[in-house]
């Protein structure tokens, strides 16, 4: 077996470059890995589709720190090389987020209230994070709107800081 390592992760990849383990601590998306494993090796799909990649996947840890994963209903990879989550709420609240090559990070939610938003940028454009801070917010109601207040200055400083 031939292992690739990032920061917090390492990813097993058998004789064929297929993914066959996942050992990270304490990950968001450790209970996830056989959702998405199977497109990490390119064409998974047989027409061509692009390999999650590791910086995908740190990207989406990252960024998952604080969502609220009892809500999840769906993970799944893009054809492009992305990972793509749906959260849904019993009282109505819908939030899909995208995280992809590039740092490219898709975001849309819309609340019991009606109230919706949508963007498309790059993990370090705070607009995206402070809105993603926001749709989560009505997962955690009992958390208080200061829990997911506006993050740091730098994007940096708020994963490390969410972690």
């Amino acid at each position: 077996m031939n292992p690739t390592s990032s920061n917090s992760s390492v990813i097993q990849l058998d004789t064929t470059g297929r993914a066959s383990m996942w050992f990270a601590s304490g990950s968001p998306l450790d209970q996830f890995f056989h959702e998405y494993c199977h497109a990490m090796t390119p064409n998974w799909d047989g027409r061509g589709a692009s390999a999650v990649s590791e910086q995908v996947v740190q990207l989406a840890e990252d960024l998952l720190r604080l969502a609220p994963l009892k809500d999840l209903v769906e993970l799944n990879p893009g054809r492009d090389g992305s990972l793509s989550f749906v959260w849904e709420s019993a009282s109505g609240n819908y939030l899909y987020l995208d995280v992809g090559p590039n740092d490219t990070v898709h975001l849309f939610y819309e609340t019991e209230t009606g109230e919706t938003w949508e963007g498309v940028s790059v993990a370090s454009d705070q607009r995206i994070i402070r809105e993603m801070h926001r749709g989560f917010a009505f997962f955690h109601p009992q958390r208080g709107p200061d829990y997911f207040a506006a993050p740091p200055s730098s994007n940096a400083n708020w994963l490390a800081a969410a972690a």
